[in-house]
């Protein structure tokens, strides 16, 4: 049997007007990769949701979408973004995700000072402080606030959503924040010999998505995956629409590590396949993470299986891997410490590593933590041939 998978335990500023439009028809161009942002809109708010009515509830607006798409169509200070997914929070009511695109946009021409929701021809909320409009001035491409000040509503029709028409009737005091997502990461990807990987995504969003998608080896260098040709890739998905990139078992195996941008809407996962000589081939699904973690935690069981961690380094700078593991009894049963440098992974067998041999015949849990930059861990558990994944949850 081979297990290559883990080599090393030898198996494998201006005025400024911002809103957030309903349009049925904006025509910016799709960039050629994503840097996806969320756009939120927070306050006390009077309305219903379908029939229910809601009186005095706090109201988050979500508008998920990319910085790269950012277009100025109408006026050269006047700045849009069509969102590729929105959702809407009323607390103690429900959520609801919207049917309907909707679109950020920012002013910054002269005498604006406001933010807005809604649609120029449906529906509008709006944010003013004419006073201190230099304070409301985004391009949308940046982190931006979060910024207070009273609002206004005014709304000729329902704005459609999975639980019904949206209707707005009085506004408070709102917060407008713009934040920049980091990309999700795979902390393990394989191919050659006798391992494939792919990777899966999906576009549950009401607009047209890209995903920027980089391989990195262990090393920190780009991977080139030669069924790609390249290092990164661009995948683009129109609204419910699904995509698969695949690593076939092709040459020697090479080893590395998966980064992705997901706007709003947009999920997916990886599947590895490992083929043996003589033995059906064994699979497993195993999911994104977040790429900017401190600590990641997993539950690990040695007493007839062998537990092994990817453990990637996704920062621009050097971090030091503190691993605690503990018994069934909360005791620590050991300590190590992997240094890693930027960009780069190392894998083993948790009982391979120095320090951690007490793991083998018990099970427990495992931290992993670092004091700059982040990591992220992934987790899988093999049994003779089979393997499957072992979920982390991240701080």
């Amino acid at each position: 049997m081979r297990r290559t998978l883990f080599r090393s335990a030898s198996f494998y500023s201006r005025p400024a007007h911002v809103a957030i439009w309903l349009l049925t028809a904006i025509a910016l161009a799709q960039p050629a990769a994503a840097s996806p942002a969320a756009y939120t809109l927070t306050g006390v708010m009077t309305g219903t949701l379908g029939t229910q009515p809601f009186n005095n509830a706090m109201v988050t607006w979500t508008v998920y979408g990319d910085t790269a798409s950012v277009g100025q169509p109408n006026h050269p200070m006047q700045y849009q973004n069509v969102g590729t997914f929105g959702s809407i929070n009323i607390s103690g009511i429900a959520s609801a995700a919207f049917t309907v695109p909707l679109t950020v946009q920012a002013d910054q021409r002269s005498g604006k000072g406001d933010i807005a929701i809604g649609g120029s021809a449906t529906a509008e909320i709006q944010i003013s402080d004419p006073s201190n409009v230099d304070a409301w001035a985004s391009p949308l491409t940046t982190a931006f606030g979060p910024l207070t000040d009273p609002g206004a509503v005014s709304f000729s029709a329902p704005l459609a959503t999975t639980q019904g028409g949206l209707t707005i009737t009085v506004v408070g005091n709102v917060t407008f924040q713009a934040l920049l997502l980091p990309p999700q990461i795979l902390s393990q990807f394989v191919f050659g010999g006798g391992w494939y990987s792919a990777l899966y995504f999906t576009n549950n969003g009401t607009g047209a998505v890209s995903i920027s998608v980089t391989f990195i080896a262990d090393s920190g260098m780009p991977l080139v995956v030669p069924s790609i040709g390249a290092s990164t890739t661009t995948i683009n998905l129109a609204a419910q629409t699904t995509a698969i990139l695949e690593a076939p078992d092709v040459g020697a195996l090479s080893e590395g590590y998966v980064t992705a941008s997901f706007p709003g809407g947009v999920s997916g996962y990886g599947v590895f396949r490992q083929s043996v000589p003589g033995v059906p081939d064994q699979e497993a699904v195993v999911p994104f993470a977040g790429s900017v973690s401190t600590s990641s935690t997993l539950v690990w069981d040695d007493t007839a299986y062998t537990s092994a961690v990817a453990i990637s380094n996704p920062s621009a700078v050097p971090v030091t891997v503190a691993i605690t593991v503990w018994n069934t009894l909360g005791a620590v049963i050991g300590t190590a410490s992997i240094p890693l440098a930027a960009g780069a992974k190392t894998e083993a067998a948790l009982r391979g590593i120095q320090g951690l041999a007490a793991v083998a015949g018990q099970r427990g849990s495992a931290q992993f933590t670092v004091t700059t930059g982040s990591v992220a861990v992934l987790g899988l558990r093999f049994n003779g041939t089979a393997f499957t994944s072992i979920p982390t949850s991240q701080q």
